[in-house]
């Protein structure tokens, strides 16, 4: 039985899966590295209850519930002691998500689960460094946690159909929309099929097919708002298979099949072309409003969870 949840980073994720916990009514401790990450942290939650309350998502007893079950620490050992289920939420590294894991191993209760972040490293590598790889899974939160329904529930090779079904158990009570990765697969569902767009939209680009502001048209007025109220396996079946498979055919060949990253990404990285991060990337960040795009985002989200 989960009592007590713990989840470390305090970044982009972790502060907002804390506050779910907290508002789930779990008592859930948000740990960070120093006095001024968690204090990021803290702010980060603040920020998300404030647009979740400006939105008549949460009221007042959401707000106190979380205020009473949230605490914060930077002592690791201290932080998990009591934990039932664990949430990782750090850099996206192998090596050091095995280093931290292996930790928990050694400092957490032999009852606990943990549970890793990753947007798609493999939980079963993940879980390697533990003696209790039957405890390891993933639970794929996507971004912003507070306001994205799916959490992928990824299982390890070893995984057991208990830990499975508490992590899913979990997500439903933080009110999340459980999908459970039968297999260990690189990426999960959800990257997996984003980043195949992902290399097919960049590819576009850059043989001079579309620019990115038309990319993003096609998105956003076609298949991107068909999508929000139909699946895909639904729409192919809707189109017909005998359809699909003439498309198929001829166009399947002519798509993106590159092995790794493309030249025109390498290219924007070793310029610092970065994104919204560093000014520039797709697109000149320096003439266009972040916090426009965010907003809009985040209008959907806040819609569909009103």
């Amino acid at each position: 039985m989960i009592k007590q949840v713990a989840v470390i980073g305090t970044g982009m994720m972790g502060p907002g899966i804390a506050m779910l916990a907290a508002r789930a009514g779990y008592p859930t401790c948000l740990i960070g590295r120093t006095e001024g990450s968690v204090e990021r942290g803290l702010a980060a939650v603040d920020g998300a209850v404030a647009e979740m309350c400006a939105h008549g998502i949460f009221r007042s007893e959401d707000v106190e519930c979380i205020k009473e079950n949230l605490a914060v620490k930077t002592d690791l050992a201290e932080g998990v002691k009591d934990a039932d289920f664990v949430i990782e939420s750090i850099v996206e590294d192998l090596a050091i998500k095995q280093e931290l894991f292996a930790q928990l191993d050694r400092l957490c209760p032999p009852r606990a689960i943990l549970a890793t972040n990753t947007s798609g490293l493999s939980p079963t590598k993940i879980g390697s460094a533990t003696k209790r790889p039957d405890r390891v899974v993933a639970t794929h939160f996507w971004n912003p946690p507070h306001l994205v329904p799916l959490v992928e529930v990824g299982r390890g090779e070893e995984t057991s159909q208990e830990t499975v079904e508490r992590a899913c158990h979990l997500m439903e009570r933080m009110n999340k929309k459980a999908v459970v990765v039968q297999k260990d697969i690189l990426g999960f569902i959800g990257n997996r099929l984003q980043h195949a767009l992902f290399r097919e939209a960049i590819s576009l680009v850059a043989q001079g097919v579309a620019t990115p502001e038309d990319i993003d048209q096609v998105v956003l007025n076609s298949f991107g708002p068909r999508y929000a109220m139909i699946g895909i396996m639904e729409y192919m079946d809707m189109c017909g298979l005998d359809l699909i498979q003439a498309v198929h055919s001829y166009l399947l060949q002519d798509l993106d099949v590159s092995a790794g990253p493309s030249p025109l990404v390498q290219q924007k990285v070793k310029d610092g072309e970065l994104g919204i991060k560093s000014g520039k990337g797709f697109y000149d960040w320096t003439v266009r409003d972040p916090q426009k795009v965010y907003g809009r985002r985040n209008q959907i989200f806040l819609e569909r969870l009103k």
